[in-house]
């Protein structure tokens, strides 16, 4: 059982190619290391020039607005939309 209050979905898309998906979950995963998350899974998309990647995270939902907005950040220079939601 896990000591985890809740789960959520952070999807995370913009343009760029496969070359930039590992740049973009290092920096996502630097960006949740403050905070007491379980990564279960990651996927990642590369289609016509824009990328999207999904992280299935369990997480206090408190911190969501904050996860989502420390991420919004550490990607700015790649102008990445950033959006969470509860499951």
């Amino acid at each position: 059982m896990s000591n985890f209050k809740g789960r959520a979905i952070l999807l995370i898309s913009g343009a760029g190619e496969q070359s930039d998906v590992e740049e973009i979950r290092r920096k996502t995963l630097e960006a949740l290391a403050p905070f007491t998350v379980h990564v279960r899974e990651n996927q990642s998309i590369c289609l016509a020039g824009r990328l999207i990647l999904a992280i299935d995270l369990d997480c206090d939902p408190v911190h969501l607005s904050a996860i989502e907005d420390d991420v919004r950040v550490a990607l700015s220079s790649h102008k990445c939309d950033v959006a969470s939601e509860d499951i």
